[in-house]
């Protein structure tokens, strides 16, 4: 009795970490296919979301849940199951990871230069108002006394 509890005990510990894995493995392949996580504070149950930079691309929102589900946000109400990925569906995911373009350079990086160029033009015209401001008192005192 205690031999079959500790076999069962070992499938069951190989089974979760063979579908973690699996799990694990389809994060890191949508990273690799452009696609960053979608933090949000949207209320979105457990599950993750990822969207692809290219917004030209038409499965940019891509849905993972617990059980290792990927689902298209766009073909989810659809009901077909042609971008619908279950964990078994290993040989069709890679098809779907084949055809998602590789975001450029810029599109991967447009929005942290965009926010550094808004910050820069931001604090370079406080600066040349608090420059503009201070020749101006100096011209004014210069003139009253």
């Amino acid at each position: 009795m205690a031999k079959e509890f500790l076999d069962d005990d070992f499938a069951l510990r190989f089974r979760c970490e063979e579908r973690t894995t699996k799990i694990f493995w389809r994060l890191h392949s949508l990273a690799l296919a452009g696609y960053v996580l979608d933090n949000r504070p949207e209320d979105r149950d457990d599950s993750l979301w990822f969207r692809h930079p290219s917004s030209k691309f038409e499965h940019n929102l891509l849905i993972i849940y617990p059980s290792g589900r990927v689902l298209s946000w766009e073909h989810r109400s659809t009901g077909t199951d042609e971008f619908d990925f279950d964990l078994d569906d290993g040989a069709k995911f890679n098809r779907f990871l084949r055809q998602v373009p590789r975001p450029t350079w810029w599109v991967r990086h447009r929005e942290g230069w965009l926010t550094f160029l808004w910050r820069t033009l931001f604090y370079g015209a406080l600066l040349l108002f608090g420059l503009i401001a201070g020749w101006s008192v100096k011209l004014i005192s210069r003139a009253v006394w």
